[in-house]
């Protein structure tokens, strides 16, 4: 049982690892001008990870080919659970929607628990993420063979 456990957390490692994925025929640019991006912020309003997530949105269309626009959607509940259920199962696959998740929340569904509602081997970490500052991650989600790269 540990080492099933151990060998599910080393796979997970390796998909959060944003391994590097092929979307669509079109570039990156040509996919995000003109689009709008919702950033889904697992955590409730006014807390500093409210605070944090709305500082990334504001500053990310820079850093992001096209420049989308960036809206931001409180989804707080369960330690997260609620915006990766949601991510993993009514959210666009098509990379419109990305997520600021607590780093436990893949390591719920790694060990099982009862309201995971998606694959924590189906999240990817925005590359670079590992950087940023405990407890937030910002996260995609692959399913079904599609990215959302």
């Amino acid at each position: 049982m540990a080492r099933r456990i151990a060998r599910s957390a080393i796979a997970a490692c390796a998909v959060l690892a944003g391994l590097p994925m092929s979307a669509a025929a079109q570039s990156v640019e040509e996919f995000y001008a003109g689009r709008t991006v919702t950033l889904v912020i697992s955590f409730g309003a006014g807390g500093l990870n409210d605070i944090a997530g709305r500082l990334v949105a504001q500053h990310l269309p820079r850093f992001i080919a096209g420049h989308p626009r960036i809206i931001e959607q409180n989804m707080p509940g369960a330690g997260g659970l609620v915006a990766a259920n949601h991510l993993y199962n009514a959210a666009p696959q098509d990379g419109s929607v990305i997520v600021q998740l607590d780093r436990s929340v893949a390591q719920s569904g790694i060990r099982g628990a009862a309201n995971v509602k998606f694959d924590p081997l189906k999240f990817t970490r925005r590359p670079g993420s590992s950087k940023m500052p405990a407890p937030s991650r910002w996260a995609r989600c692959s399913r079904a063979g599609r990215s959302t790269r």
